[in-house]
């Protein structure tokens, strides 16, 4: 275990790093403030909407779950890269639809997955 301070990231690069993974909404918590004194952030609680790594794929239902399981992963590593800790597991809930195409017989699997989490900054991470 090494010492990494968090990086304080501004919001736009919280979208910049979670961008690759699918559609990011953040949520910032911080404690309350008396006589006007700025607080730092305490916690973000970030939901994103998983997107595959490879949109126009012909694999299987399970195997394009995974791909976003996958995503997923690499969402929470890419955080606590930055030197954030998730006090809670990550909740994954996996999703999606059959569509039919046009000129397809049978429909085809469009699959989903929002991925939600808590950080808050470290200083302490494990690598």
């Amino acid at each position: 275990m090494t010492d990494v301070k968090a990086q304080e990231l501004s919001h736009d690069e919280w979208y910049e790093l979670l961008e690759p993974y699918g559609y990011v909404d953040i949520t910032t918590h911080s404690p309350a403030v008396r006589f006007r004194i700025a607080a730092p952030i305490l916690e973000r609680e970030i939901r994103v909407m998983l997107k595959p790594s490879q949109p126009d794929s012909q694999d299987s239902e399970w195997s394009r779950r995974s791909d976003l399981l996958e995503q997923a992963r690499k969402a929470v590593e890419a955080v606590r890269a930055r030197g954030y800790w998730l006090p809670d597991a990550p909740r994954i809930e996996l999703g999606g639809q059959y569509m039919y195409q046009a000129g397809e017989p049978a429909p085809v699997w469009i699959a989903g997955a929002d991925l939600r989490f808590t950080c808050v900054p470290s200083r302490r991470s494990s690598t």
